[in-house]
């Protein structure tokens, strides 16, 4: 009799063990899900972010760095020692037209070797010594 009710407590304990880490699975599963949608919207807010900023032909200091992805404080080292087109209206705030910043990013090109052999290759084809 007593192995009979033994048997029963034991059984009740791992059903209930059973019923409590089903739960536990559907709330971490809940709480992964949760997550995953922060994720997602944490992206599209960054995207929507990124998008405006083409959008805009100023821009102030925050987004200025943030589109050519460099830090805060570079960005005002270069402006301080005039290494990079801005505009000061009124001696407080910075502000950046996108097409001189893009113009910035692009100055100072590497040729590739390949370019630079063909260069090479022409400047001797047109200067042959004699």
């Amino acid at each position: 009799m007593l192995c009979v009710i033994l048997a029963n407590v034991w059984e009740s304990k791992v059903s209930l063990s059973n019923t409590n880490r089903d739960n536990n699975f559907k709330n971490n599963n809940k709480m992964e899900n949760n997550n995953e949608v922060i994720e997602r919207l944490t992206n599209i807010e960054s995207m929507l972010q990124q998008q405006n900023l083409l959008q805009k032909d100023v821009l102030n200091l925050t987004e200025a760095h943030t589109y050519l992805d460099i830090s805060a404080s570079h960005m005002y080292k270069l402006t301080s020692q005039k290494q990079i087109p801005h505009f000061c209206p009124q001696g407080k705030k910075l502000y950046f037209r996108r097409e001189e910043l893009d113009q910035w990013l692009l100055r100072n090109r590497q040729d590739s070797t390949d370019e630079i052999e063909t260069r090479a290759a022409n400047y001797l084809l047109t200067h042959k010594r004699n």
